[in-house]
């Protein structure tokens, strides 16, 4: 949650209604278990990422159980009108570069 907090915050920033945009997705590395992060000044307390943390689990198992993006962040949005463009996607897009 808190990715897309600051995803939206940016956002906010940088965004000019006279500019034509194209839906584009991240691609998120580098990703460490939430116990070995390295905090500063001005990070969130302890006890605000544990909610942080509860809150993502209780949303996780309810998807898991009723099915994907059952419930969802509501700064993902409603609109799903949109599907990305499969009919090229390799099969093996990460182990078989040449399929």
């Amino acid at each position: 949650m808190e990715l897309i907090a600051c995803a939206a915050k940016a956002l906010e920033l940088i965004y000019r209604e006279q500019y034509a945009y194209k839906k584009a997705g991240i691609l998120v590395s580098a990703i460490v278990h939430q116990d070995y992060i390295q905090t500063d000044l001005f990070a969130m307390n302890e006890r605000m990422r544990e909610a942080d943390r509860k809150a993502m689990a209780v949303l996780d198992r309810l998807n898991q159980r009723m099915g994907r993006d059952t419930v969802k962040v509501a700064a993902m949005g409603f609109d799903r009108s949109w599907l990305m463009r499969q009919e090229r996607k390799s099969k093996c897009p990460t182990t078989r570069w040449g399929i």
